[in-house]
């Protein structure tokens, strides 16, 4: 099984997680057709796609997802709340389930953890087939207990580091903007994230991915600075402890779990 952040930025984002026969989207934040090349790039087939999960229906974690339900009538997945929400769009044109706590598709097993954002329902998932598993975690302005504990001995996660806090504060995003950013329903900086990533590295995880980054707010290499040394301050080394990535906007790596 792997895990490929295909796309993973504030203007789209949109994982693989599977392999070349099945495998699961994690939201279609970028258009069809950006999907498909993704996929084909990677060798991997549409009809290998069994879902689309969706975490919340923010524009860059839904904005292809009509059109891929409409080519393809991939069934989508997400909280009751969030799906209302979808159908009411018209953003949806497949077979719509419930997914408030688990369920099972193919063979994964899914768990839909509650975050704490400015959506209507959102969430982070936990995925698991034959003994291993990983995780998507983006857009959560706090880590709450109930995150923290969902997912400890996660071995892969795709975790949020949106922004760095010096950027954001002399960044030229508006006051409100700034404020919605930081707040604690908003986005992970990368000090958030650092400390934990670190709890978790801890907890017996082994690979990062940090996603989510904001284009106007954030580099991959403000993320991997911030994230690596807090983790090296507690005594976890890259390499040995741990295997890090920084997602760019679009990317063609992936990790195995």
């Amino acid at each position: 099984m792997r895990i490929y952040p295909f796309f993973s930025s504030s203007s789209g984002n949109c994982t693989y997680i599977g392999d070349r026969e099945h495998g699961l989207l994690i939201d279609c934040g970028v258009s069809y057709t950006r999907v498909k090349n993704a996929l084909e790039k990677a060798q991997i087939p549409m009809t290998a796609v069994r879902a689309v999960l969706i975490t919340h229906e923010h524009s860059d974690h839904i904005y292809g997802l009509k059109m891929l339900t409409r080519k393809t009538a991939i069934p989508v997945y997400a909280r009751r709340a969030t799906l209302d929400y979808l159908a009411n769009k018209g953003c949806i044109l497949s077979e719509a389930h419930d997914i408030e706590e688990e369920t099972e598709i193919d063979g994964f097993h899914i768990t839909a953890i509650p975050t704490m954002h400015d959506a209507v329902s959102p969430c982070a998932y936990r995925i698991e087939r034959d003994g291993k598993n990983c995780a998507v975690c983006t857009d959560l302005g706090t880590v709450t207990s109930p995150v923290e504990e969902a997912l400890r001995g996660v071995r892969t996660i795709l975790l949020e580091a949106n922004y760095d806090c010096d950027m954001l504060i002399h960044g030229l995003y508006p006051y409100e903007l700034k404020e919605r950013i930081s707040s604690y329903d908003g986005h992970l900086s990368n000090t958030q994230s650092a400390e934990f990533a670190v709890y978790l590295v801890k907890n017996g995880t082994e690979q990062i991915i940090s996603g989510h980054l904001s284009q106007n707010n954030n580099t991959p290499g403000c993320a991997r600075e911030e994230i690596t040394q807090t983790l090296l301050k507690n005594g976890l080394e890259e390499g040995k402890d741990y295997m890090y990535k920084a997602a760019e906007p679009e990317n063609d790596f992936y990790f195995n779990w």
